[in-house]
């Protein structure tokens, strides 16, 4: 699966769910990528992830203990900023949203019940400053 910005920083972000790889790839002028960063056995991704170029953000989700997490990556860089717990107990199907004022969402379908949960997760400010590594959750079980 991909994710990509082909207009201010032509990164391609590419993730395969199975092997558990999230890398970074610079597509030049002639279509010949450059690689940038790779995560390699780290994170088990189901969501497709979402890209905040001005804000050099890369958001994905990471399914590992039981619960689903949202995790906040440097898109520049692949570094690590900031993960949170969510209440998904499945790994989420679907896309990363992310809203106008900090504020990011995920869809989980909780998959055999009668609800699923829309996580709404706001970042800091800071966190595009890489000056802080804290977020806030705040959940909501829709039927």
């Amino acid at each position: 699966m991909v994710a990509g910005d082909p207009f201010k920083t032509q990164l391609l972000i590419y993730y395969h769910p199975i092997n558990k790889l999230l890398s970074a790839h610079r597509v030049n002028l002639d279509g010949s990528l450059t690689h940038i960063w790779e995560n390699d056995d780290h994170y088990t991704i189901s969501a497709s992830p979402s890209i905040v170029p001005v804000r050099d953000l890369l958001y994905i989700d990471d399914f590992k203990n039981g619960n689903d997490h949202l995790v906040v990556l440097r898109l520049s860089t692949g570094k690590e900023l900031a993960s949170t717990t969510l209440k998904a107990k499945l790994p989420t199907i679907g896309t990363i949203f992310v809203g106008q004022n900090n504020d990011v969402f995920l869809v989980s379908s909780e998959a055999g019940g009668k609800n699923g949960l829309v996580s709404r997760i706001t970042v800091a400010p800071s966190l595009r400053h890489d000056k802080s590594h804290k977020s806030e959750i705040f959940s909501r079980r829709h039927n």
